[in-house]
Formats: C-alpha cells, structure tokens, sequence
C-alpha cells in the first residue's frame, strides 16, 4: 500500500480526509436524569453507559428518566449512532466512544454526551467509534478539551475534527478486523485478572 501525507498524518492512497460535520450530524444532549410527571418515560444512555461499553445493545440495563417529545425525537438512539464523552472532571476522559450496534426501543442520549449520527452513504459508525479509540485521536481531544475544574469539547471543535476516511466497502472491512482484536484483548485482560 502507497501512503501520502494528509493533515492526519500518513493514510493510504485513495483515502480522503474530512471534517467530521460533512459526513455526520451531532448533537449535544441536554436530557438529564430527572423523572417528571408530564413527561414521557424513556430508557437513558448516561455517561457511564458510554464510557464503561465499547457497543450499546439491547438488553443493558438503563435508567428510567423521562423527556420531552421534542427530546425524545431530538436525543433517541438508531443503529449506526456513535456516542462520545464531551465533558468530565479530567481532559483525558474526554471523547470515549461507543457504537449502538443494535436498533434500541425508546433509549435515549443522556447529558454530557455528543450523539453522532454518521451519513451512511459516507461514515459508517462502527469504523468511526473505532478511530474514537485510537490513542493520536483521545490525544488531539485531550489538547482540545478546555476548562479547569471540568474539561468539555465545544460543537465547533468536534464538527471541524478531520478524520481519515476510506471507502465506505473498506470502512466496513475495517471495523469488525478492530472488533476482534478488542475482543481478545478483553478476552486476555480478563484472564489476566
């Protein structure tokens, strides 16, 4: 395989380099844990749904809040969707994703979390949730990541984020090769622990 130079360092021939907003949608979510009773119940993605789980499937246990019906058309989880950390108390937790791997019923993004919502004739999100993890990329949002007691990413920096991008075929190649080489290292940590 050729390489060339890009602003995200050495990626092969025939790959493209995009901002992040031209092959997504993101939205903040503002949903917080509250229960009201003019609301609708939900099932809620938190923070640590999003920061302890590489995939988002059915059958984890969520919270029970409840949302407004713009939040819930705004903030509800679909197959494909990646989810990042966009605040915490330190600039190093910042941008941990996962993938909604499953089509979920009535699961919605909590707060403090970025929903990104890949154009699917461009992005596929299992391939984006992956470059999520790679260590130049929590390292790019770590410099990013402004604040003194709590650290959070703005929309513009995450929107304006350039990513390597392949063809969609090879995104779809890629991302199950990385799937199982995380699942052995899950496998391996916890047989060492």
């Amino acid at each position: 395989t050729e390489f060339k130079d890009s602003p995200v360092g050495k990626i092969p021939v025939g790959w493209e380099v995009k901002r992040l907003g031209e092959v997504s949608n993101i939205v903040f979510s503002n949903v917080d844990k509250k229960t009201h009773s003019d609301e609708i119940p939900v099932f809620l993605c938190n923070y640590m749904d999003v920061y302890k789980n590489s995939y988002i499937r059915n059958g984890m246990e969520f919270m029970r809040a409840t949302a407004k019906q713009r939040e819930i058309d705004k903030f509800s989880l679909t197959f494909g969707d990646v989810i990042i950390t966009k605040d915490s108390e330190t600039p190093d937790d910042i941008a941990v994703s996962t993938y909604v791997s499953e089509d979920l019923r009535n699961v919605i993004c909590g707060y403090h979390l970025a929903l990104i919502r890949s154009d699917k004739t461009k992005l596929f999100g299992g391939y984006l949730s992956h470059l999520f993890g790679l260590s130049e990329v929590q390292h790019h949002y770590y410099q990013l990541a402004n604040g003194s007691t709590r650290f959070g990413l703005t929309s513009d920096v995450i929107l304006k984020s350039e990513i390597p991008l392949p063809s969609l075929p090879e995104q779809k190649k890629i991302a199950p090769i990385l799937t199982s080489v995380d699942e052995v290292i899950e496998k391996t940590q916890s047989q060492i622990n």
